[in-house]
Parts: structure tokens; sequence; C-alpha cells
């Protein structure tokens, strides 16, 4: 009886596929002066994508360093003056359009994504968008359009996010107590323009503003030691002084039990759980206002905040907070900058 052979079926597909260009997407390049890409998948891994890649990144990686002792050694010492040139990108005359209809995305067991939607690129301008992504159900919308100059990229953003929760994502690309932040974006509008993508420029240049709705958050001690971190939770390190001050106020069981969780907060690695949280963001004239800022939790009853700080080349601060925990309340004007934030403690314990 003859042996039967067995047949294998080996399927290309996914993003694989894509890395060549077909031969009637090479002729619409040069023939007519533009390329349509149809870029589709079933699943992409990207993890396996990047354990792919590292060999190659690592000893990029390691010959940047060694090119940069190198340097250092025979060089000159880099100058205050000196200034960075501007990113930039040219595609050329060709224009090109890519639709996008990637399924599959995954990042590891907890990360589970979709792209849907249109790039189209030619000389200094890129569109991206509208995209519809999908991550783990929840959708992200987002368009934007980027033009490069002399001055750097000039770009204009829209985007809307519904119901997405970042711990997933804060798990996998944040490292140290920080990984403990939890928060569900519950919703956020952002519409902003600018120009420059690099600092202090992104900052200086931006205009718009950004909305934006919390729910279940839980912070750790670890965002407090942030510059950002620092500036919110400067009413609880103000309340955690009260009790080594005169304040006539009315002692309680509740009263201690606020002084406790804000002793053992700056103690420990303690987490602040608190149920909503909401902000409205403008910015314009090298600053971010902050207004409508409002969280309320269990423990925390109201923790508002009002005003601006300076992330570009002007690091201002001006800020009016208001701590409210059980029976007792805090209400602190933060000033200097944002890596030196000031205020008087005598001021918020006689407000």
């Amino acid at each position: 009886m003859p042996k039967t052979a067995h047949l294998f079926t080996v399927t290309f597909g996914g993003w694989y596929q894509r890395t060549t260009l077909h031969l009637s997407e090479i002729y619409d390049l040069f023939a007519l002066g533009k390329s349509s890409l149809n870029l589709s998948s079933e699943k992409i891994d990207v993890m396996l994508i990047q354990k792919l890649c590292a060999p190659a990144a690592q000893e990029k990686k390691t010959a940047a360093g060694t090119a940069k002792k190198t340097s250092g050694k025979a060089g000159r010492t880099p100058s205050k003056t000196d200034r960075k040139e501007p990113a930039s990108f040219n595609f050329g005359n060709s224009e090109i359009v890519a639709n996008l209809n990637l399924k599959g995305i995954t990042y590891g067991p907890e990360i589970k994504a979709a792209v849907s939607g249109r790039i189209v690129a030619v000389d200094n301008m890129m569109d991206i968008g509208p995209l519809n992504i999908v991550i783990n159900d929840s959708p992200v919308n987002f368009k934007s359009k980027l033009v490069s100059n002399r001055d750097g990229i000039s770009y204009s953003a829209v985007g809307n996010i519904k119901q997405l929760n970042v711990h997933p994502l804060v798990q996998l690309f944040v490292e140290g107590d920080m990984r403990n932040i939890e928060l569900t974006v519950e919703a956020l509008d952002m519409d902003i323009k600018g120009v420059g993508v690099d600092t202090p420029e992104l900052w200086d240049n931006m205009t718009g503003k950004t909305n934006i709705t919390l729910k279940d958050i839980s912070v750790p001690n670890a965002f407090g030691k942030t510059p950002i971190g620092h500036i919110l939770m400067i009413p609880f390190e103000v309340l955690s002084k009260f009790q080594t001050l005169n304040l006539n106020q009315d002692s309680g069981k509740k009263t201690d039990q606020a002084f406790a969780f804000v002793n053992n907060f700056y103690k420990s690695a303690e987490t602040i759980r608190l149920t909503t949280g909401k902000a409205e963001l403008l910015s314009q004239n090298r600053r971010i206002y902050v207004n409508n800022c409002e969280f309320k939790g269990d423990v925390v009853s109201n923790l508002a905040v009002k005003g601006y700080a300076g992330l570009g080349s002007d690091r201002g601060l001006d800020v009016n907070s208001n701590l409210t925990m059980s029976q007792i309340t805090a209400t602190v004007h933060i000033t200097g900058t944002v890596d030196n934030p000031q205020y008087n403690i005598q001021d918020a314990v006689s407000s």
C-alpha cells in the first residue's frame, strides 16, 4: 500500500504580508505620483515584534553610547547657546495613502486593540485620520494634520476617549510604584494646535482645550514625587502638618482618622482613593490654565484646584487649592515655579 504524503498549508497574513508593495502600487507610485496602501490584519502581536527587534535595537543603542563616549572625549563641550534643529519630515512629491484595517492587535494578555482609518502623506504634509481605535473595547477617535516647516512641525489634533481603563497600559509602560496608578477615563475631549513637537516649544506654542472626566481613581504615594503630582498633593502635605500647630479645631474620631490617613500616606506607599474627578484645561500664552478641576472620594470629601502652570520655557505657577477631609479644610495658595512650588502654611491655617 503506497504511503500517503502529509499535506502542509502555509498561510501568509496579518502584518507580514504588508511589508512589501504590490506591483500595482509600485506602478501607481511612479506613473501616477501616488500610491494607495491597503493595510489590513487579523492578528498583530506587538510584544512578539518587540522581542524580534530587541537585539537590533540593543546593538544600535550600544553603538550610540560608544559614539557618545568617543565624541565626548575628543569633542568640545556643548554650549548653552547650541540649539537643536527642530524635527522635520518630507515625503517627496508622490502622494502616499494608507488605508488601515488592523484587527487583533495585542500587547501581552492585557491589551487588545484595533485600528481603522486613513493616513495621507505628501511633501511636507500628513493628514492622519479620522482614526477609529478600540482599546480593550473602549473607543478612541483621533484626527490630526501635520505640516513640516522651518520653525518645526505645526500640528492640529482633535480626539476623544470613552470609558478607558488606563491601568493595563500603565502596567506595561510605567515602572516603579507609579505602576499602581489606577483610573478610568469616562470621557476626554481634546482640541489643540501649535508649532513644535520638542520641549519647550511644544508647551510654549500650544493653544486649545481639553476636558476630562475620571472615575475609580487610585493615586500612589510616588505620584506626589513628580512635579505635577507634588503640586496636587501639597494640600495633603499641609494637612499633615496641621497637628503640630495650634488650630483650635474640633477634635473627633473622624478628624483623627483624617490626620492618621494623611500621615500614613506620606510615610508609606499607601494610596489615596477617589471616586470621581474632572478638569477643564486651557492652553494659551505659554501656560496651562486649570479650571473646574475637582476630585471627590470617601475620605477625601473634596479637592478643588484652579490656576495656571507653565510647562515650557515659562515655568511659572499660580494655583489655589482647597482640600476638605472629614472636618478639616486646608486652603493653599501655591506660587513659585513648577519645579519649586512655594506656599505659606500660616496662610493656609488662617484661611
